[in-house]
């Protein structure tokens, strides 16, 4: 089903520019960097981030060695669980962010080392880049455009861009639900999509062709979040299987919540602009 949205070149639009919107990014421009300068403050990360970055990597080292010592209760491990799952979403915000924006460090390879945290919490660091830096900062709350806000096609219909079906007409009633999986969703679809595996109308249009090195990346990523998330714990705890499962499902519900709490404020609304 086609849509008015597959009629637009959306990553083709273009900024109106003239000399007074040049002097107004320009003399915005010079009074940040006189800013820093008389302050004497660094553009980069100072010794509380970096303390900030450290804490959070023991929160989620510590709660998931705990959790896999098979010393504690299955209620104290799906604690455990829980906190190593939310700290995964720090990591995302607070390490993986800051270094795709090369915000972190002067040294551009620190910030790409840095930025393969992403990775811990089954997200491709390099399609993150691309959705998050590429669409999403040109285009902040854009529908269609945003892949911040795409995350629910086809349930959740933003737009009336959007194709739409007749369970649209419940979506205020099973929404809450659906967002329960955001953060599945994130790490097993949108994933999978954007690499053009089985691209979506949400899919990210800016790369085209990816080379052999990302899929095998990409594959051996998800294995390796997998197999320390769920696999691991089914084999090292005694705790039954589909027990485990659940434990993984419920943390990621906790982790969506915990996400969706940040996120939709500031995306999802009625003021977010439609093209």
């Amino acid at each position: 089903m086609r849509t008015l949205s597959d009629n637009k070149n959306f990553l083709a639009i273009k900024y109106k520019r003239n000399d007074r919107h040049n002097l107004f990014v320009k003399t915005l421009k010079n009074r940040i960097d006189n800013y820093f300068a008389e302050n004497k403050i660094s553009k980069y990360a100072n010794s509380f981030v970096f303390f900030k970055i450290i804490l959070i990597l023991i929160i989620f080292l510590g709660s998931y060695a705990l959790m896999i010592s098979n010393k504690f209760s299955q209620s104290i491990d799906l604690l455990l669980g829980t906190i190593c799952g939310l700290s995964t979403v720090l990591i995302v915000m607070n390490i993986g962010h800051d270094a795709a924006h090369n915000a972190l460090s002067v040294s551009k390879k620190l910030n790409g080392f840095l930025c393969w945290s992403i990775e811990l919490a089954g997200i491709s660091h390099s399609l993150w880049k691309i959705n998050h830096n590429i669409i999403h900062h040109p285009y902040p709350n854009v529908i269609p455009v945003d892949s911040e806000i795409n995350i629910a096609i086809p349930f959740v219909r933003f737009s009336h861009l959007l194709p739409k079906s007749r369970f649209h007409r419940y979506q205020h009633i099973y929404a809450p639900f659906v967002y329960l999986l955001f953060t599945l969703n994130l790490i097993l679809v949108r994933d999978i999509q954007d690499s053009r595996i089985f691209p979506k109308q949400c899919s990210q249009k800016v790369v085209t062709h990816f080379p052999l090195n990302h899929y095998v990346i990409l594959f051996l990523s998800k294995i390796f979040y997998l197999s320390y998330s769920v696999f691991l714990p089914m084999m090292i705890l005694d705790i039954v299987w589909w027990k485990v499962l659940l434990g993984f499902l419920f943390v990621h519900a906790v982790m969506s919540i915990f996400e969706l709490v940040i996120q939709l404020p500031l995306h999802i609304n009625e003021h977010s602009p439609i093209l």
